[in-house]
C-alpha cells in the first residue's frame, strides 16, 4: 500500500509518472511498485526495471532528470533510460565478505577461499543479476589495485558521470575519487556518497561501489 499512496500523491501534482527500481532478480520491489501501480488513481504510470542496483540505479534517475530538462517527451525519457542501462556500469568492492554470507547472498565456501588466499572480489550487474567481475590479489593497497582495475573500464573517447559511494570508509572512497579524477579528465562529473542500507547491509563495512555512465557526447 506504501507504493499506491505514493503514487496517488505524486498524481496529484503530476499527469505522469516514470517509477524506476532496483533490479527485479536482486529484490522484490520492483513487482511491489508494478502491483500498486495497477491500483493507482493516476493512469499514466511506468514502473521501469533498472537492471542494475545502488549508484547505478541513482545514474539512471539523473540521467531521466537531464532527460527532463532538456525538453524530452514521456515515451523518449522512457525510451533513453531504457537504452541508457547499456552505458551504466557498477562495480562492488567487498572488503568482509561475513556479511554477504550472513545475507545468503555468498557462499560460505567462497569466503573461505578468498580468506585463504587473500583475494578481495569485485562484483558487477549482468542482466540484472550480481556477478563476479574480477579478483585483487593481496590486502594490501587495494584502492591502488581497484583503480587499476577500472583504468580499463574507462574509454578514453568519451565523457562520462561517476558516482562512488562507501559502507563507513570515506576516506577510501576519497581516495579513490582522487585517483581515477587524476588519471581520467574525462569524468566531467562526479560525487562521492554514503552507500545505502539496503547493499550496505549485505557489503559490509568498507565496502565500496563505483558506478560509472557514459554520456550522450563524444570527445
Amino acid at each position: 500500500r506504501d507504493f499506491i499512496k505514493m503514487y496517488d500523491f505524486i498524481s496529484s501534482h503530476y499527469r505522469n509518472i516514470i517509477s524506476i527500481h532496483l533490479s527485479k532478480k536482486l529484490s522484490g520491489t520492483y513487482q511491489s511498485a508494478l502491483n500498486g501501480s495497477k491500483s493507482a488513481k493516476i493512469g499514466n504510470i511506468t514502473i521501469l526495471d533498472s537492471e542494475t542496483a545502488s549508484v547505478g540505479m541513482g545514474l539512471l534517475i539523473m540521467y531521466a532528470i537531464d532527460l527532463k530538462q532538456m525538453g524530452k517527451s514521456y515515451n523518449e525519457i522512457i525510451n533513453g533510460i531504457e537504452n541508457k542501462k547499456k552505458d551504466t556500469e557498477i562495480y562492488l568492492l567487498l572488503h568482509d565478505l561475513s556479511y554477504a554470507v550472513k545475507g545468503g547472498r555468498l557462499p560460505s565456501k567462497i569466503q573461505t577461499i578468498a580468506d585463504l588466499f587473500r583475494l578481495t572480489p569485485i562484483l558487477t550487474t549482468k542482466k540484472g543479476k550480481l556477478k563476479a567481475a574480477g579478483i585483487l590479489y593481496g590486502k594490501s593497497h587495494v584502492i591502488s589495485k581497484f583503480s587499476r582495475y577500472l583504468d580499463k573500464k574507462i574509454s578514453l573517447e568519451n565523457n562520462y558521470r561517476m558516482l562512488i559511494a562507501h559502507a563507513n570508509c570515506q576516506s577510501k572512497g576519497q581516495k579513490l575519487e582522487r585517483t581515477l579524477l587524476g588519471k581520467f579528465p574525462n569524468i566531467t562529473s562526479n560525487y562521492l556518497l554514503e552507500l545505502g542500507g539496503g547493499l550496505g547491509a549485505h557489503a559490509g563495512p568498507g565496502a565500496l561501489v563505483v558506478g560509472l555512465q557514459k554520456l550522450d557526447e563524444k570527445i
